[in-house]
């Protein structure tokens, strides 16, 4: 069987599972243009330039979102590890507990003081 090269094989599909559901398909990209040019009509104002935008205002304004997006995903990302966390530490407890429970119903006391 013949290794198949790089250009015949289908691209990898998206998984539709994600950890981080509120934040897929959080913009769509007539979203994402339109804060861009949302932002860019607020730094226009605030400027009181009304020309056309420059390289610079388009990065920074990129920038910006790029940044607040990060943020919300950092914040996703904290709260889904802290529950993930919260469950371990409980199963590791209740494991535990088990444990304990069936080697003391298992075994008597076998010492004697």
């Amino acid at each position: 069987m013949a290794p198949s090269s790089p250009s015949s094989s289908p691209p990898p599909a998206r998984s539709s599972s994600s950890i981080f559901p509120s934040l897929i398909s959080h913009m769509t990209p007539e979203q994402l243009s339109n804060s861009i040019m949302a932002e860019l009509a607020r730094t226009r104002r605030k400027s009181g330039d009304d020309g056309a935008i420059s390289t610079r205002q388009l990065q920074q304004t990129c920038a910006k979102l790029l940044l607040e997006f990060e943020s919300q995903i950092r914040s996703e990302y904290d709260r889904i590890l802290s529950e993930k966390l919260s469950e371990q530490y409980e199963a590791f407890v209740k494991y535990t507990q088990d444990h304990l429970r069936s080697n003391k119903s298992s075994h008597s006391m076998s010492y004697v003081s």
